[in-house]
């Protein structure tokens, strides 16, 4: 009997290891795609002088390119979701409570306090951004600086149980209580006016690490307050002039990350801003795009309101600030100008001299305050490394 099992064994194995020959020889290809973040291996070329290496290159390249491998591995990510409530890239996707995912990155170690910050950064950050205050003011522009909130910090409710938050100051406290007194430059922090805003409705999608429409229209209704209480008479765009509908989001990007759009479907509320009556046309400059940007279609974009006597408005930008975002800003100022500088948040000097704003706002996800300092535009901190701190 144990020879005869044996044998089974024996045939199952080699069969395994000659289905991918046959399906070779066959021609069948598979469809799916990699949904992997990396190069995959090119294959090695074969050279009799220089044998050594080939075989851990060609290693290499039959491990990312052997068929049905694309789908051997999503389906092996779903079954640790399905079976396991277990992401299969737990270092870049935590999955929480009732279906929230989480991108378990600098977002999730400036909510636990990993993210380190410290004293010296701090007063770097603080030294760049009262510089671009003053470089802003001396062109006739006034420099703003407007923090957003990440998921974690507006939905902890959702988080991964062994997600727990810090006792002690996190990164965004700690910048933000170092600027107290010290800071030029107006400063609006959106965190607790999208926190309370949760009783209106959900505001990130559970599948995403981006919010949603209800928060944009939120996030541009507390920065025209803002603008107001600082001295302008700008006019906010009403939500009864959006149209606003009911349909499913399918496209999370953390979702995507372990292959699982679909699985993760979620119900959304979308607001339009009708804005043809507002907006007018207006080409792009087609500024230099930062070298390496994965999007460079969006990394200027353009909008121009009817009303050219409204002041101008340039914003260096990030994904937060979305399209509809940009189309209710640019209701309330003239021309408006918006730079995606590949998460840089820098003071781009050659667009300030060429948009002339009258309004400079640095729009920044409160994960990515400590990069400010890595990004540095002023000339005494260009030329010092801060990770010496």
């Amino acid at each position: 009997m144990k020879e005869r099992y044996n044998i089974v064994i024996c045939i199952c194995f080699s069969a395994m290891l000659l289905i991918p020959a046959f399906i070779a020889l066959f021609g069948i290809k598979e469809t799916a795609e990699s949904k992997e973040n990396k190069q995959l291996a090119g294959l090695p070329q074969f050279t009799v002088k220089r044998l050594d290496p080939f075989p851990v290159k060609f290693e290499n390249w039959f491990n990312d390119h052997f068929t049905f491998r694309n789908t051997l591995i999503s389906q092996h990510g779903k079954l640790f979701v399905k079976a396991f409530h277990i992401s299969s890239k737990p270092k870049l996707v935590g999955i929480g409570k009732e279906g929230w995912l989480y991108l378990m990155n600098s977002e999730i170690d400036n909510y636990t306090g990993d993210l380190k910050v410290s004293e010296a950064l701090q007063k770097r950050c603080l030294e760049e951004l009262n510089w671009r205050y003053d470089t802003c003011k001396s062109m006739g522009a006034e420099f703003m600086l407007v923090v957003i909130p990440s998921k974690p910090t507006v939905y902890p409710e959702y988080l991964p149980a062994y997600v727990h938050k810090s006792k002690s100051e996190n990164g965004t406290d700690k910048f933000l209580n170092h600027f107290k007194g010290k800071a030029k430059f107006k400063l609006l922090d959106l965190r607790q006016t999208i926190i309370d805003a949760k009783v209106k409705g959900q505001l990130f999608y559970r599948s995403d690490n981006h919010w949603n429409d209800l928060s944009s229209y939120t996030a541009y209704t507390e920065i025209m307050k803002f603008m107001n209480q600082n001295g302008y008479n700008l006019t906010t765009f009403p939500i009864s002039q959006c149209r606003q509908t009911d349909s499913i989001f399918n496209s999370g990007n953390v979702a995507g990350m372990i292959d699982m759009y679909k699985e993760f479907e979620e119900p959304a509320h979308f607001i339009y801003p009708q804005t043809n009556s507002i907006l007018v046309p207006r080409n792009k400059e087609n500024y230099k795009v930062e070298e390496g940007f994965p999007y460079p279609w969006t990394y200027e974009e353009a909008r121009q309101n009817v009303n050219p006597d409204l002041p101008g408005l340039l914003i260096f930008r990030e994904s937060f600030t979305t399209s509809k975002l940009m189309d209710l800003m640019g209701t309330s100022f003239g021309r408006s100008t918006f730079i995606f500088d590949s998460w840089q948040h820098k003071l781009n000097l050659e667009i300030l001299k060429k948009e002339k704003p009258k309004v400079v706002i640095c729009m920044v996800l409160e994960s990515f305050l400590n990069t400010i300092p890595y990004n540095a535009c002023k000339p005494s901190l260009i030329s010092t490394n801060p990770k010496k701190n």
